[in-house]
């Protein structure tokens, strides 16, 4: 019998820049003494073979005082999620006591290999772009950009340069013309006709191709998901390619085609009639600086469309010549707050200066405030708070900062910072869309995958999406999410039931029926959907085990 050992449910759950690690019962066997420190780690393997661990580490979580004859049931853990190349591994969990005689101060008493391998990483696609010159701006076209991965993505930011030549691997040399910042793209979703542009950095006839770099928001900071790059265009004097956004896209009409949202749609229309106003003063030559600022802060739960209205936000005030363009740069705490004393103002003011002349979205700002509920320690927060108090006065005709956060949190991260609440012009709220409103955007998304729905599903989507909020922590129900991840549950069941059809027509491949939604009868279905995620691979039975 091993002295060590982990013992029931074993899995691990992935998220965008976190695992969560589960195992059932862990166990020390031996008659006496105290096991003092004890390390779960799970491993993305080369192969299943059990000869060896040739990997990568992807998370891991030291215990501490197991004393012999004892056992600590329902072990559960979140840790950072360590960057690894994009792949499909093997995974396996293993349980090592710190023991100073191994040669790396480990002895690794149990592992848990399991079955069927799993993609690691991230499969981002950047697909199809085009870069032109004119005399005065620089164009960026992007056809598409596909998430294949089985979760949300955290933030996206696309940065463009201009080189010498084909890029080719290795460190970049080049000249940097701009970045922006993209919404995070749920399970299979794609993001089509992109488009930015940036002012022309003077002499660029030595730099004749186009780079562009996709890249996710983690813990640790930028990751590189995927780049493309393509030969430059060189437009005649005078020649411009259309605009996607000059084109028309009003922005009102963009926000009034959105599901639900109406008393924030009150309250952009209002902020339309006052951008409208300011410019018809500006034309009369009167001075409107000392007119009340443009910030802003949204509040409520997630995926409720913050991040999209402000992106409307800042065309709609662009459009107006309020904000010189209709840019947005997305930001949390992690890309304000530095590590050492002094330079929190530092960073947080490059942030500011690469958002002048558009929007600064601040997301989960109250965090800047709560240094407690993320690390604890020395905290820089009030730091950021006060740099941004400065610049939201000094460029106030030039910026547009949007706090947004869960409505609770925010309300106290204003009182607190009142410096910071007089200089807000609105607070919108966000409220959670109803069972109707849901219903609709599951509509509008199973059209969007070019699918059909039996209409028994309506009424049992509609109770299912009730209990689900119902059962949701506060802050925790998904809304437009838990939508996305429903269809995406239903397509792999329809998926998995199509298998059984010798030749399946496109009706029969793309018609979700009441049977693909099982998982709304399901007993602890509800417990899944609100952890957003379900264990990946199950454990190899070479190792006698089952995950649960």
């Amino acid at each position: 019998m091993k002295q060590l050992t982990m013992e029931g449910e074993r899995a691990f759950i992935l998220g965008p820049s976190q695992v969560t690690l589960k195992v059932g019962r862990i166990a020390n066997y031996r008659s006496s003494g105290v096991s003092e420190s004890l390390r779960i780690r799970l491993y993305a393997l080369e192969s299943s073979s059990a000869d060896n661990l040739r990997g990568h580490i992807v998370g891991e979580i030291e215990l501490h005082s197991l004393p012999a004859g004892s056992e600590k049931l329902g072990f559960e853990a979140t840790v950072p999620l360590q960057p690894i190349p994009n792949g499909y591994f093997y995974p396996a969990l293993t349980l090592a006591e710190r023991n100073s005689i191994s040669p790396n101060g480990w002895a690794i008493f149990d592992i848990c290999r399991f079955d069927d391998p799993v993609f690691f990483g991230k499969r981002l696609i950047l697909n199809d772009a085009t870069f032109s010159i004119s005399k005065e701006f620089v164009r960026v076209n992007i056809s598409k950009i596909r998430n294949e991965t089985q979760e949300t993505t955290g933030a996206l930011r696309v940065t463009f340069l201009l080189t010498k030549e084909p890029y080719v691997g290795g460190p970049v040399k080049g000249l940097k013309i701009g970045e922006a910042t993209i919404e995070p793209l749920d399970s299979g979703q794609i993001q089509e006709r992109l488009e930015w542009k940036f002012n022309r950095p003077g002499d660029t006839s030595k730099n004749t191709f186009g780079l562009l770099f996709l890249e996710e928001k983690v813990d640790e900071g930028w990751l590189t998901r995927d780049h493309f790059g393509a030969a430059i265009d060189n437009l005649p004097e005078g020649q411009e390619h259309t605009s996607v956004t000059d084109s028309g896209g009003d922005p009102m009409s963009e926000l009034d085609a959105m599901i639900g949202l109406h008393t924030v749609k009150r309250e952009m229309r209002d902020l339309e009639h006052w951008a409208a106003w300011v410019e018809k003063l500006r034309k009369h030559g009167r001075e409107t600086k000392k007119l009340r600022t443009l910030h802003m802060c949204f509040t409520g739960n997630p995926g409720t469309g913050k991040t999209t209205v402000a992106r409307i936000a800042g065309r709609l005030l662009a459009k107006h010549g309020l904000l010189q363009r209709d840019s947005l740069k997305e930001v949390t705490r992690s890309d304000l707050i530095a590590g050492y004393v002094g330079q929190t103002a530092k960073q947080t003011d490059e942030i500011i200066k690469e958002a002048l002349g558009g929007v600064l979205f601040i997301d989960e700002a109250y965090s800047l405030s709560e240094a407690r509920a993320f690390g604890g320690g020395q905290d820089y927060g009030p730091e950021a708070i006060t740099t941004l108090i400065s610049a939201m006065e000094n460029h106030r005709d030039k910026l547009c900062v949007i706090f947004a956060g869960y409505t609770a949190e925010m309300e106290r991260f204003l009182d607190v910072n009142p410096g910071m609440k007089s200089r807000i012009a609105r607070t919108i709220e966000f409220p959670d869309y109803s069972e109707d409103e849901m219903w609709e955007i599951f509509e509008r998304m199973v059209a969007r995958e070019e699918l059909t729905c039996d209409s028994a599903v309506e009424p049992e989507f509609k109770a299912y999406m009730r209990r689900l909020q119902f059962l949701s922590k506060p802050g925790q129900f998904g809304n437009a999410r838990s939508v996305r991840n429903t269809l995406e549950r239903a397509t792999q069941a329809l998926a998995s039931r199509v298998q059984s059809l010798a030749n399946p027509s496109l009706d029969e491949l793309t018609s979700l029926k009441l049977s693909e939604f099982g998982f709304f009868f399901e007993n602890g279905s509800l417990e899944k959907n609100k952890q957003g995620a379900t264990a990946l691979g199950k454990p190899s039975s070479r190792q006698g085990a089952a995950q649960k």
